[in-house]
């Protein structure tokens, strides 16, 4: 009888254990379970004295300011205004880039007298801007920029840390199909005056002209144009060696040549010679198609890859590889 009474002592003991043990160990998983769960930690590592993979320029993340602005008046764009003025600081240094569509029925006016402006709200990459699209903006007149207003634009750029990269007018034509410069010449004639620090472009999207405004320039053409604008910066003393600019075709696609064609020709016609950096244009995609998931796909922002290096290639080809390739405009602006 004791021993059979010692046994069942042990076995509730026993069992007493077992119970705390259990709840020892869901005590325990509860405790964990309760803890918050760790971030993870994310460490940057900075080695010191890394070497440099690439080094851009100052001015490499620039901004534009289309024409058709100049052709509304800057009605919805006050140039005085200071609050305006301080937010531009802040992107400075770069370049201003006053071009787009409607640099190519921009003409210059000293006078106020003598201003006139016909809005058009084509801006540069709107449909204008793909070849399949037919704008028929030739009927449209020209607009003037006074020189009031181009004084306006210069002391915004300059108090702002900008350089003013403008677009001169290639569709004014003589008879015989040269361009007609001595409307250029006036406006640069007058920033030699005034002391003026612009770099040059001649002609927006010349490869476009057909489509846009129903003519065309042809690339040699453009070419011999560049050599007479480099021929008439020469005479004044500001810009003898002030930069020029150009083609600025539009995107060159693999499954479009005519871009890379009218930049092949102009190379190949000695343009390549006459500008110091040769430009394009890009735009990431089609306006009136695009969808807002195609912003969220990094395999569409690839294709400038394969476009700089269509146009590297041209450049290396023509033994114009030291000139530098400028992409002059680009946006991804939905419309």
């Amino acid at each position: 009888m004791i021993a059979s009474a010692t046994n069942t002592c042990k076995l509730q003991f026993l069992k007493i254990i077992a119970v705390m043990v259990v709840i020892g160990i869901l005590l325990s998983i509860a405790t964990v379970s309760l803890r918050p769960i760790p971030k993870p930690v994310h460490i940057l590592l900075i080695q010191p004295n890394p070497s440099i993979v690439y080094a851009t320029n100052t001015k490499f993340l620039s901004v534009a300011l289309d024409s058709s602005m100049i052709a509304d008046g800057f009605s919805k764009f006050d140039m005085r205004s200071q609050r305006l003025r301080n937010m531009i600081k802040n992107l400075s240094p770069g370049y201003l880039r006053i071009g787009g569509t409607m640099a190519d029925r921009i003409i210059f006016a000293i006078s106020d007298m003598h201003s006139e402006k016909y809005f058009i709200n084509e801006q540069d990459g709107s449909d204008c801007a793909y070849e399949e699209i037919q704008c028929s903006l030739e009927s449209r007149p020209n607009s003037t920029l006074s020189a009031k207003e181009w004084l306006e634009l210069y002391d915004l750029a300059s108090t702002t840390g900008f350089t003013i990269l403008f677009d001169l007018n290639v569709l004014l034509r003589k008879a015989d199909g040269t361009w007609d410069y001595e409307n250029a010449e006036k406006l640069i004639e007058f920033s030699n005056d005034k002391n003026m620090d612009v770099i040059w472009q001649l002609g927006n999207e010349p490869n476009s002209f057909q489509h846009v405004f129903n003519t065309s320039v042809n690339a040699s053409q453009l070419a011999q144009d560049f050599m007479t604008l480099r021929r008439i910066l020469s005479k004044y003393p500001m810009y003898t060696n002030a930069l020029l600019v150009g083609p600025d075709v539009t995107r060159p696609r693999p499954d479009d040549t005519e871009s890379f064609s009218y930049l092949k020709e102009f190379l190949s016609a000695g343009g390549g010679h006459v500008v110091n950096a040769i430009t394009f244009h890009q735009y990431y995609f089609n306006g009136r198609t695009v969808v807002n998931t195609d912003f969220l796909n990094p395999k569409n922002y690839d294709i400038l890859t394969a476009q700089i290096d269509m146009v590297k290639g041209l450049v290396s080809y023509y033994e114009t590889d030291k000139k530098p390739i400028w992409l002059s405009m680009s946006h991804t602006r939905e419309r």
